[in-house]
């Protein structure tokens, strides 16, 4: 389903550059003279409103850092684990955790983020927590957040989806 949603954002744009080109170069004529002339009208007036329309320079970054209680201090050297949250045919959602190792040989997380990655037209990652704990003796972590996926019909929210991230991850010992 996701291949599909991206494969109609982008017939979509693609359609709305050719009526933007056409209305500026030969004017009306360049909208179907059938039933579907008050739906490119509309997609051509909801493209353009979408072009004008100033990009929040406020959006959430899909990056947090933790706020770690510990008594001593956290060492400088830290490592990056990557995780898959969902694998699907034409987009992955991506996450990294930062560690710091102790002087106790324990794992602390300093840093989550986490992002979008493949076909990801139509698509946005909000990414709102993720909580890590739980290290075992076997360098074993579990995680369990959240985040929302919108779906997006250029550009204009039709759906969000809530998305629980739940798992386990291993933390490979460098040598």
């Amino acid at each position: 389903m996701y291949l599909i949603w991206s494969i109609l954002n982008v017939a979509l744009y693609v359609y709305f550059l050719y009526l933007l080109v056409g209305y500026v170069s030969i004017g009306r004529k360049v909208l179907p003279k059938n039933r579907f002339r008050p739906l490119a009208a509309i997609l051509l007036i909801v493209g353009v409103v979408q072009l004008l329309t100033p990009e929040d320079k406020d959006k959430k970054s899909n990056s947090f850092d933790i706020d770690v209680s510990y008594a001593g201090e956290l060492p400088k050297s830290t490592r990056s684990v990557e995780i898959l949250f969902e694998d699907n045919f034409s987009l992955d959602i991506k996450g990294w955790i930062t560690l710091a190792k102790t002087s106790d040989n324990v794992y602390i997380a300093t840093r989550t983020n986490s992002s979008l990655i493949g076909f990801i037209s139509g698509f946005e990652w909000e990414y709102r927590s993720l909580m890590v704990t739980n290290f075992d003796e076997n360098k074993e972590g579990q995680y369990s957040g959240h985040g929302s996926l919108k779906w997006n019909l250029l550009g204009v929210n039709f759906y969000t989806e809530g998305k629980n991230l739940d798992g386990t991850f291993k933390v490979e010992e460098r040598e």
